[in-house]
């Protein structure tokens, strides 16, 4: 059962500038944590207990299980987002801090780092920190290289991860998660974390180097993949559409709906409709089972637990390759004959 000690002891293993500020028990059944980390980071646990309040129950995860939320605060402070993990209780407070390290912080980071570029971006020139000094690199890699090392490390990743991520959620989700087609899902998973991918080039690049990564990252795939990733890239600007589990149903009411409904979703969403689709691709027509209902009425949205889990494994596989890091360690240049 997690509580304030385990939440301590992962803490504690987290390393130095890891505090915890609060941890209870909650009224209402559910333990909850709030930590605080180096570079503005902030955590959230919650776990629930065997007396749960009904009303929690679409708020915390399964028995047994402690989620780990990063936040992200913007501009204005009323609006904040989310990254979550799921953990199992039965790992040690050391395993649960090596999994948010390994699966939680590079993303996190990265999207923080993009924040506060854009804050940046949005202050007059007389009060932006002056530029820093480059530090000579000590490699040279053209940017066809960059991007083709990138594609290949999201295929050979994604085919070696998928059967024990296929396992894993198939064990959390149960009847729910039967995919249609297991020879294409690996495939599915990696063109998803390449859309990602894209996102990551665009926040870390200017945008004419930005713009020749992505024409090369596209030009060693096939059309059809090429295609399917622009899908993603769509689903991430505009993404509210793919929460629900009939698509045809969904456009009649997506029409209806107001267009704060699709900001609402990006603020509460830093993946966008990405998960939903991948989850749409992954099972097919069997993407009723994750319909969820409440108090025995179908509701016409995927079930909110299957889009944590979608979320969790797309963003394990994205974060195996940081365009910032890239940017930092190496001297990307254009590739020979590249007129742009």
């Amino acid at each position: 059962m997690a509580g304030w000690k385990l939440i301590y002891e992962i803490v504690g293993s987290l390393g130095q500038g890891w505090q915890v500020d609060a941890s209870a028990l909650q009224n209402s059944g559910e333990y909850r944590g709030l930590v605080s980390g180096p570079d503005a980071m902030r955590l959230f646990f919650i776990a629930r207990t065997e007396k749960l309040n009904p009303c929690m129950e679409r708020i915390c995860p399964p028995l047994g299980w402690l989620r780990v939320d990063g936040r992200l605060h913007f501009n204005d402070e009323d609006l904040s987002a989310e990254l979550s993990i799921m953990l199992r209780e039965s790992l040690s407070p050391e395993q649960m801090a090596n999994e948010i390290m390994v699966r939680l912080f590079p993303i996190y980071r990265d999207f923080l780092g993009a924040i506060e570029k854009h804050k940046l971006q949005s202050q007059p020139s007389e009060t932006r920190p002056p530029e820093s000094v480059q530090v000579p690199r000590q490699e040279t890699v053209t940017e066809q290289q960059a991007a083709s090392d990138f594609v290949r490390c999201m295929l050979e990743e994604s085919a070696r991860a998928w059967p024990s991520t296929h396992e894993a959620l198939k064990a959390s989700l149960g009847s729910k998660f039967v995919v249609e087609d297991e020879k294409t899902a690996s495939f599915n998973w990696c063109l998803a974390a390449i859309s990602l991918g894209l996102q990551g080039v665009r926040n870390t690049f200017v945008p004419e180097q930005a713009g020749k990564l992505e024409k090369w990252i596209f030009m060693g795939m096939t059309d059809w993949a090429v295609d399917e990733v622009k899908r993603y890239d769509a689903a991430f600007q505009k993404g509210f559409k793919w929460i629900f589990v009939d698509m045809n149903d969904q456009c009649r009411t997506f029409d209806e709906l107001k267009p704060e409904a699709e900001a609402a979703f990006q603020r509460e969403n830093p993946l966008g409709g990405v998960p939903g689709r991948l989850l749409h691709r992954w099972l097919g027509n069997n993407i009723t089972n994750c319909e969820a209902d409440i108090l025995g009425n179908k509701t016409g949205f995927i079930d909110a637990w299957a889009m944590l889990e979608a979320e969790s494994a797309l963003a394990g596989l994205a974060v195996t390759w940081n365009w910032k890091k890239i940017k930092d360690d190496f001297n990307l240049v254009p590739s020979p004959g590249d007129n742009g």
